[in-house]
């Protein structure tokens, strides 16, 4: 017999299941992606958002006479951004949302319009060829960018301006991230770190901050360490953070170092190759010496969260065409494997973990 109560049971059952799955609404957007991601680039090119930020809620004739663009465009980006949720349509005005408010107006702390610079420049056109790399295993991708070379890395140093590009993002995303980093990684008894892949110094500029003692050393490629320096003598940090040229997956690692520092680098490659450059640091490290691996990581489960599973395509189809993203707990099985004794996690804000191996 189905009493009443066992009818609202089914009904509660299915109004949660269909809650936590994917709805139409939800399905076009992720099928239209590509337009989404078009309409917020065009309101960070035009910097809309710093507008709004500056003068107030503005109306759509003001705002495509701030913009210098006719009143149907204009009508066409402000309408796809409220009805996106970036922008907020109040009467005949348009206001930030929240979040436009704390990342895409140029100067804040937590603006990421040069990541989002990054996602059109690098990332979008390179994704055009996800599918093809999927089927070769290799990144495809790669053939959208002029130069030699078998990473995107490597193609970088041949084109100033996408290495540009790519390196204000970077170094927006480090700007955020080394703030946590700087806070919870545990060097007081560190006196050398060289942080692997450090791009523009921003990790040891955090760091040195942070501890009197310590001394740093930025291993990059050349192009890349030119504005390294820059950030290090700006912190004026030249007395304690140097630069080192090379190839840190072929060239020798400094010897007099007792901390290494990966930072979003295990993403890169295949576990094959991080487990080869963990022993490697092993084998550089002194007894009771460190590798720190700072990384955006998945759920163990492997099914998500959204923001790595949605950052692993680039690394297939453009950057190497063998990295993802990658649990902690295969991070830290490679480590053992590489000869470490010891490991910790942290997890931080962002999806970010600090493992910290020991020697």
């Amino acid at each position: 017999m189905v009493t009443t109560a066992t009818l609202e049971s089914r009904l509660a059952a299915q109004r949660a299941g269909s809650e936590s799955d994917l709805d139409f609404e939800g399905l076009i957007f992720i099928g239209c992606g590509h337009t989404a991601s078009q309409l917020l680039w065009a309101g960070c090119e035009f910097d809309l958002f710093s507008l709004i930020d500056r003068d107030g809620p503005r109306t759509r004739e003001e705002i495509a006479s701030a913009l210098k663009i006719d009143a149907q465009p204009a009508r066409i980006l402000l309408d796809g951004l409220a009805a996106m949720k970036v922008l907020r349509k109040e009467g005949a005005r348009y206001a930030n949302s929240a979040a436009a408010a704390r990342h895409l107006v140029r100067g804040k702390p937590e603006c990421m319009i040069a990541t989002f610079g990054w996602q059109h420049h690098i990332v979008y056109p390179g994704l055009l060829d996800f599918i093809e790399s999927l089927k070769a295993n290799r990144n495809v991708g790669l053939r959208r960018f002029p130069g030699d070379g078998e990473t995107l890395y490597q193609r970088l140093t041949q084109d100033p301006k996408t290495e540009r590009i790519f390196q204000d993002a970077m170094s927006g995303l480090s700007a955020q991230a080394n703030r946590v980093l700087a806070q919870v990684a545990n060097l007081k008894d560190t006196r050398h770190i060289v942080d692997l892949g450090g791009g523009d110094g921003s990790n040891l500029v955090a760091l040195t901050e942070r501890y009197a003692q310590l001394r740093g050393t930025v291993f990059d490629g050349a192009t890349v360490l030119e504005a390294a320096r820059g950030k290090i003598a700006a912190a004026g940090r030249q007395e304690r953070i140097g630069t080192h040229p090379g190839d840190f997956l072929v060239d020798p690692l400094p010897a007099d170092a007792d901390a290494f520092l990966l930072a979003h680098i295990c993403t890169i490659w295949s576990p094959e190759r991080n487990t080869a450059l963990f022993r490697k640091c092993c084998a550089a490290l002194p007894p009771g010496g460190k590798l720190l691996v700072f990384n955006m990581v998945t759920d163990d489960g492997g099914a998500g969260p959204l923001m790595c599973a949605l950052g692993s395509p680039y690394f297939q189809a453009v950057a190497s065409g063998e990295g993802m993203l990658y649990s902690a707990g295969e991070i830290e099985g490679w480590l053992r494997e590489a000869g470490f004794v010891r490991t910790t996690r942290q997890k931080l804000p962002m999806e970010h973990v600090l493992i910290e191996a020991v020697k």
